[in-house]
């Protein structure tokens, strides 16, 4: 199973005092739907270590997925079930060629290791596809405080690059558990959130929130969904 649901973080939530506590608690809610992006600016891989350590021991216990943007190196070390590549990552073919090779060599990790790249164009996500990536983050769909100067691209844009991916893709950008049901019926295999999570006073409970969203609109796409 892959994660429907990607809780993305940044430098901010992050620096949070009790955000490992949280996460973990997220992490429990979601379970192996879920997985949780360690994304940071931050210059400080020993804080980041630290973190995805403390988190990895989590991935076990509940099957919820650790993914780490853009240090595949790192996510092999802590054996965090994926990385995330952004645009000044390394490309994704680089790094399937080393996971083959640290795969040949008898590391775990690495066979294990799922590969996302973060696309921006419908040629960008067929690329990036054609090179080997497990998974698309395609954003931003709506407008977002992540990105408040750019615009949306909108759903004619994740409908593109659906149609153009050869794996699945996870939509990114303003969705709330309200829109779930709209990417999700433009082709989406999963939806990423940032403040939808993180600045809820319940992030466990936003998690179950989403899930529940997501669940909602494949019993509208499919009426058999989750029937015997």
């Amino acid at each position: 199973m892959r994660p429907t649901l990607h809780a993305v973080t940044d430098d901010a939530i992050l620096a949070r005092p009790r955000f490992v506590e949280v996460a973990r608690d997220v992490m429990r809610c979601g379970g192996p739907r879920l997985a949780l992006h360690l994304r940071t600016t931050a210059p400080d891989v020993r804080r980041l270590w630290q973190l995805a350590s403390a988190l990895a021991e989590v991935q076990h216990e509940t099957g919820a997925w650790v993914v780490i943007n853009g240090r595949a190196d790192l996510a092999i070390a802590v054996g965090a079930r994926g990385v995330q590549l952004g645009r000044r990552a390394p490309l994704v073919a680089d790094i399937v060629r080393v996971r083959a090779t640290l795969a040949a060599r008898g590391v775990p990790a690495a066979a294990a290791l799922g590969i996302g790249a973060s696309v921006h164009a419908a040629e960008e996500g067929d690329a990036a596809a054609r090179a080997g990536a497990d998974w698309l983050m395609a954003g931003h769909i709506f407008v977002t405080g992540s990105h408040p100067a750019e615009a949306a691209r909108g759903v004619a844009f994740l409908e593109r690059v659906v149609a153009a991916a050869t794996c699945p893709v996870i939509a990114i950008g303003g969705i709330t558990p309200r829109t779930v049901g709209v990417v999700r019926r433009a082709g989406a295999s999963g939806v990423a959130a940032i403040r939808g999570l993180w600045e809820q006073p319940d992030a466990p409970a936003a998690v179950a929130e989403y899930l529940s969203a997501y669940d909602d609109a494949d019993r509208d796409i499919d009426p058999t969904h989750g029937q015997r």
